[in-house]
Formats: C-alpha cells, sequence, structure tokens
C-alpha cells in the first residue's frame, strides 16, 4: 500500500513539474494512447489495421488523425490512410445497403398485411414508401459501380427493381446488366488468348 502511494505521489510531482502530461502518458501507451510520437509509419498502419479488423473504425481512423497530426507529410502514412479511407467508405456504403434492404423487406410484409386486411390506404402507403426506398437503392447500386464494386451493385440493383420498377430503378438496373456483359466478354477474351501465348511459349 505504501509502495503505491509512494508511486501514486511521484507521478503526481512528476505532472505538475510539466514532465507527464495526461498527453503524454497517451502517446507512451500508458493509458491507451493511439501511438508514439516517433512510432513508424509501419507501427501505426499495422495498428490501425488491427483496430480496423476488430471492426473498430473510429479507432483506427483516430490511429490516423493522430499520426499525421506530427507527421503530415509522410507518404506511405498517407497512402495507407487513403486506403484505409476507400475500405472505410465501402463498409459504410454495404451497412447503408443492408438497411435500406431490411426496410424494404418491411415494407413487403407491411403491404401483404394491409391487402390481406383490404385497407388498401395503408397499402397505397406502402407503395409510396417502397418506391422511396427502391430508388435509394438504385442510387446506392450505381455509385457501387462507379466505385466498381459488382458485389455490392449486385445486392443492391436487382433488389430495387424487384421492389419497384420504374424508369429509374430500371436504368440503374441496365447499367448493371451492361457492366456484367462487358466484363464476361473481357474474361472471355483473356481465356481465347491463353492457349496462343501457350503455344508462341512452345516454339
Amino acid at each position: 500500500m505504501r509502495r503505491i502511494n509512494v508511486l501514486f505521489i511521484s507521478l503526481v510531482v512528476i505532472s505538475l513539474s510539466g514532465c507527464l502530461t495526461h498527453t503524454s502518458l497517451l502517446r507512451s501507451g500508458m493509458m491507451g494512447g493511439p501511438v508514439q510520437d516517433d512510432a513508424s509509419a509501419a507501427v501505426t498502419v499495422s495498428r490501425a489495421m488491427d483496430l480496423e479488423k476488430r471492426g473498430d473504425w473510429s479507432g483506427a481512423s483516430e490511429i490516423f488523425r493522430f499520426a499525421l497530426g506530427r507527421k503530415s507529410r509522410d507518404k506511405e502514412l498517407l497512402t495507407a490512410q487513403a486506403a484505409f479511407m476507400k475500405r472505410r467508405g465501402a463498409y459504410l456504403a454495404r451497412l447503408e445497403v443492408d438497411m435500406l434492404i431490411a426496410q424494404a423487406q418491411w415494407l413487403e410484409k407491411q403491404r401483404i398485411y394491409d391487402e390481406a386486411a383490404q385497407d388498401n390506404w395503408n397499402g397505397r402507403k406502402a407503395e409510396t414508401r417502397m418506391a422511396v426506398v427502391a430508388r435509394a437503392l438504385a442510387r446506392k447500386g450505381e455509385e457501387a459501380l462507379g466505385r466498381n464494386d459488382l458485389r455490392l451493385a449486385k445486392r443492391a440493383l436487382p433488389f430495387a427493381v424487384k421492389l419497384h420498377a420504374d424508369p429509374i430503378t430500371l436504368a440503374a438496373h441496365k447499367k448493371w446488366q451492361e457492366r456484367v456483359k462487358k466484363g464476361r466478354m473481357v474474361k472471355q477474351q483473356k481465356e481465347a488468348r491463353r492457349p496462343v501465348k501457350k503455344e508462341m511459349a512452345q516454339k
């Protein structure tokens, strides 16, 4: 107990003298701070990726913010942060699509219930809401196409058309179909060129 008191008093004295502040404790890692001031870019990126893998996107973002506040021109940190922000954006986009799909599924159930109950007024309201959600899904699907995230586009756009087929959702769905068709053609062309390259190598 006496040893603990002595240690506590020592910390207080050092803190009052300006040698050890709360911020320096954070930086040193004694209180779970992001990174040390002199930590290498590799260490910083490694810690940020560990947090990202655990789903702590906010914590990983704080790691980069803290490090770049002291090394704002570090190319390795800037490159890693840009890649992180891209992954975070894709993650948030997936969450938004999942939320819209969940909302749409609830509205579909509500519409079925209203039809069974012959509640035409609420049925029309549900139909209007489904159109709004479908267009939002179409927009998210088009954004995914812009990022070349075909997996998310495939999740969003067919569901949008199924939910509510109108010029907006159909146009977005057509863009996805054209992208998929183009991708298949490119793949077929690459596969067709492989035997030719193999024959030339054997010669």
